[in-house]
């Protein structure tokens, strides 16, 4: 009798995994052939969409694009719906990189004033900077970081004309990075679990009543450019190159007492700019 059982139980478990694997493979996501030797010329915003794939059910939309931006890097939306966006406009502007690392490039602040889903006016909300790579806005804030420098800034816009007239030191960092501008950390993001992650570097960090912590965490992250999180709040990094991009994710627990001695070593920095209190 246990005989019979057991084997029924079996067969029922080959029967579910064979109509769940059915049902995987039908909802796959299918890669479109790649052309590897494309046909070279400009195509308009409209006539690049085109070229799209998406899976099953998904559409593009347009929102911005040029004039109202230029050399974009990055993007980030805040609680009232406007778009900040990065742009590093003296990113390899010839063959030779010639004034790369002049301070001209810009963030720009991009809104939409009729509800249509496209950005109506696009405004130069910091400019003068050395190819930024870190926005998140706040409240009415907006944290930047730029490329070479580790110090994190708070940017408002106190008279509500589009332009932030107020810049403040929230992380003082005086080690400058002498890594390629392309494999140094970029993309801050908050975590589901509170923290700020960045795509690579053993540093998060978190603001608390008015101070911005630092904590070392145990495994360093080794991404490039690309970080985002899933709804169980696992941060996926992205890394890029000649081959196939990979990733991986790191898993945040919730802090639980004596977990700064598990963890790693726990900072905590003024505002005022001190490195570690």
């Amino acid at each position: 009798m246990v005989t019979v059982l057991c084997l029924s139980f079996l067969l029922l478990a080959g029967v579910a995994c064979q109509k769940e694997e059915k049902w995987v493979k039908k909802a796959a996501y299918v890669k479109p052939e790649i052309d590897r030797d494309p046909p070279i010329h400009f195509l308009s915003p409209e006539e690049s969409m085109k070229t799209f794939y998406l899976p099953e059910g998904y559409h593009a939309e347009l929102v911005v694009s040029e004039p109202m931006i230029n050399e974009p890097v990055a993007m980030a939306w805040d609680a009232n719906g406007r778009l900040f966006v990065a742009q590093m406009d003296t990113y390899m502007q010839d063959i030779d990189g010639t004034d790369e690392y002049m301070p001209w490039s810009k963030i720009m602040l991009l809104e939409d004033l009729d509800g249509d889903g496209r950005m109506d006016k696009s405004t130069v909300y910091i400019d003068s900077l050395v190819l930024p790579r870190i926005i998140l806005p706040l409240d009415d804030r907006l944290i930047v970081a730029e490329t070479f420098d580790h110090d994190l800034w708070s940017y408002r816009d106190t008279n509500g004309d589009g332009v932030a007239d107020e810049k403040i030191l929230l992380l003082a960092d005086d080690v400058y990075d002498h890594a390629n501008l392309e494999h140094q950390a970029a993309n801050l993001t908050w975590n589901i679990d509170n923290w700020l992650y960045l795509s690579r570097g053993a540093l998060r960090y978190r603001m608390t009543r008015g101070t911005f912590e630092v904590d070392t965490m145990r495994d360093a992250p080794n991404g490039q450019w690309g970080l985002t999180q899933d709804e169980a709040g696992r941060m996926h990094y992205s890394s890029a190159g000649g081959g196939t991009s990979t990733g991986l994710s790191i898993t945040p627990r919730i802090w639980q007492p004596g977990d700064e001695r598990k963890m790693g070593r726990w900072f905590s920095s003024t505002l005022a700019g001190d490195r570690y209190a």
